[in-house]
């Protein structure tokens, strides 16, 4: 069977993107679509073989790093505020940068996979090179 990413890790995902990202900021019924769900499903069923992924030793290794991935995919979608007003005032946030967001929890994701060994006894990631190739020109 293969990997299926458990649908009560949603809340997880927001956490790690921020604390103050709440369900009405990013609904389950976004992060499940194929986009963002089905994509972290696929990211696991790349490198791991069902084996790895069959095996409870590695489960919450995976979901783990299902969950980072996921949220590096839905972290560009969110809105930054940077202020708002408020009775008697206004309040200001440090600007977010979104996209260095999304790569650090990306990198989060594949470094949880490299703790899962291959057969070879060699890191996922590392046995596995051209991970992160950048696609040619027409796919950007």
């Amino acid at each position: 069977m293969p990997y299926e990413f458990p649908d009560d890790k949603y809340q997880e995902v927001r956490s790690v993107i921020g604390v103050e990202v709440t369900e009405s900021m990013l609904p389950d019924d976004v992060l499940s679509l194929d986009t963002f769900e089905g994509e972290a499903e696929r990211f696991i069923m790349r490198y791991l073989t069902q084996t790895q992924i069959d095996d409870p030793i590695y489960a919450d290794q995976i979901n783990t790093a299902a969950v980072y991935y996921l949220a590096s995919l839905a972290v560009p979608i969110l809105p930054t505020v940077t202020s708002e007003r408020i009775p008697g005032g206004s309040l200001s946030y440090a600007d977010v940068d979104r996209t260095a967001q999304a790569l650090a929890l990306k990198n989060q994701a594949t470094g949880i996979l490299n703790t899962i060994d291959t057969a070879t006894g060699q890191p996922v990631i590392a046995s596995n090179p051209n991970i992160f190739t950048k696609a040619p020109r027409k796919y950007w």
